[in-house]
Protein backbone atom coordinates (compact mmCIF):
# COMPACT_ATOMS: atom_id res chain seq x y z
CA UNK A 1 0.00 0.00 0.00
CA UNK A 2 1.19 3.50 -0.64
CA UNK A 3 -0.09 6.81 0.64
CA UNK A 4 1.14 9.24 -2.02
CA UNK A 5 1.98 11.94 0.54
CA UNK A 6 3.10 9.72 3.39
CA UNK A 7 5.33 6.81 4.21
CA UNK A 8 4.93 3.40 2.60
CA UNK A 9 3.24 0.66 4.59
CA UNK A 10 4.34 -2.94 4.33
CA UNK A 11 2.08 -5.86 5.12
CA UNK A 12 3.77 -8.36 7.40
CA UNK A 13 2.91 -11.90 6.25
CA UNK A 14 5.00 -14.54 8.00
CA UNK A 15 3.17 -17.45 6.35
CA UNK A 16 4.32 -19.12 3.15
CA UNK A 17 0.89 -18.73 1.55
CA UNK A 18 -0.63 -15.70 -0.14
CA UNK A 19 -3.46 -13.75 1.47
CA UNK A 20 -6.60 -13.36 -0.65
CA UNK A 21 -8.68 -10.26 -0.07
CA UNK A 22 -12.36 -10.17 -1.00
CA UNK A 23 -13.98 -7.28 -2.87
CA UNK A 24 -16.27 -5.07 -0.74
CA UNK A 25 -15.04 -6.58 2.53
CA UNK A 26 -13.38 -4.78 5.42
CA UNK A 27 -9.82 -5.42 6.57
CA UNK A 28 -8.42 -4.33 9.93
CA UNK A 29 -4.88 -2.93 9.88
CA UNK A 30 -2.90 -3.40 13.09
CA UNK A 31 0.61 -2.52 14.23
CA UNK A 32 0.73 -5.75 16.28
CA UNK A 33 3.57 -7.65 14.59
CA UNK A 34 2.55 -10.82 16.46
CA UNK A 35 -0.88 -10.86 14.82
CA UNK A 36 -1.13 -13.53 12.14
CA UNK A 37 -2.13 -12.08 8.77
CA UNK A 38 -5.42 -13.18 7.23
CA UNK A 39 -8.04 -11.84 4.84
CA UNK A 40 -9.68 -10.09 7.83
CA UNK A 41 -6.66 -8.58 9.60
CA UNK A 42 -3.27 -7.42 8.34
CA UNK A 43 -0.29 -6.51 10.46
CA UNK A 44 1.60 -3.58 8.96
CA UNK A 45 4.74 -1.60 9.56
CA UNK A 46 5.74 1.71 8.11
CA UNK A 47 8.81 1.63 5.91
CA UNK A 48 11.63 3.49 7.57
CA UNK A 49 13.39 6.30 5.77
CA UNK A 50 17.11 6.05 5.11
CA UNK A 51 18.59 8.96 7.02
CA UNK A 52 22.01 7.66 8.11
CA UNK A 53 24.57 5.02 7.20
CA UNK A 54 23.53 3.19 10.37
CA UNK A 55 20.13 2.48 8.77
CA UNK A 56 21.90 0.56 5.98
CA UNK A 57 24.16 -1.27 8.44
CA UNK A 58 21.11 -2.37 10.45
CA UNK A 59 19.37 -3.63 7.29
CA UNK A 60 22.49 -5.58 6.29
CA UNK A 61 22.80 -7.04 9.81
CA UNK A 62 19.17 -8.15 9.76
CA UNK A 63 19.52 -9.72 6.31
CA UNK A 64 22.61 -11.64 7.47
CA UNK A 65 20.42 -13.44 10.04
CA UNK A 66 18.29 -14.89 7.23
CA UNK A 67 21.05 -17.05 5.77
CA UNK A 68 23.54 -16.66 2.96
CA UNK A 69 22.33 -13.58 1.11
CA UNK A 70 25.76 -12.57 -0.20
CA UNK A 71 24.23 -11.82 -3.60
CA UNK A 72 21.61 -9.50 -2.08
CA UNK A 73 22.25 -5.81 -2.61
CA UNK A 74 20.88 -2.94 -0.55
CA UNK A 75 19.74 0.19 -2.33
CA UNK A 76 19.10 3.06 0.07
CA UNK A 77 16.13 5.27 -0.78
CA UNK A 78 16.80 8.91 0.09
CA UNK A 79 13.49 10.69 0.70
CA UNK A 80 14.26 13.71 2.87
CA UNK A 81 16.80 16.43 3.60
CA UNK A 82 18.40 14.50 6.46
CA UNK A 83 19.15 11.58 4.14
CA UNK A 84 20.50 13.99 1.53
CA UNK A 85 22.82 15.60 4.11
CA UNK A 86 24.24 12.14 4.94
CA UNK A 87 24.35 11.03 1.28
CA UNK A 88 28.11 10.33 1.16
CA UNK A 89 28.16 8.16 4.29
CA UNK A 90 25.03 6.28 3.17
CA UNK A 91 26.63 5.64 -0.23
CA UNK A 92 29.68 4.12 1.52
CA UNK A 93 27.43 1.50 3.17
CA UNK A 94 24.82 0.87 0.47
CA UNK A 95 25.21 -0.89 -2.86
CA UNK A 96 23.35 1.92 -4.56
CA UNK A 97 21.12 4.94 -3.99
CA UNK A 98 17.57 5.70 -5.09
CA UNK A 99 16.55 9.35 -4.91
CA UNK A 100 12.85 9.91 -4.30
CA UNK A 101 12.47 13.07 -6.34
CA UNK A 102 8.83 13.56 -5.40
CA UNK A 103 9.42 13.33 -1.66
CA UNK A 104 12.60 15.41 -1.86
CA UNK A 105 10.71 18.05 -3.82
CA UNK A 106 8.23 18.31 -0.96
CA UNK A 107 10.91 18.26 1.76
CA UNK A 108 13.40 20.70 0.18
CA UNK A 109 12.80 24.44 0.52
CA UNK A 110 12.04 26.28 -2.76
Amino acid sequence: MLDTVGAEMQVVNKKETAISLQADSQVVLTLDQGQEASSEILSINFGELTKHAEDVRQAREFLSTLGDLSQTQIFAKIENVEGLIHFDEILQEADGIILSRGNLGIDLPP
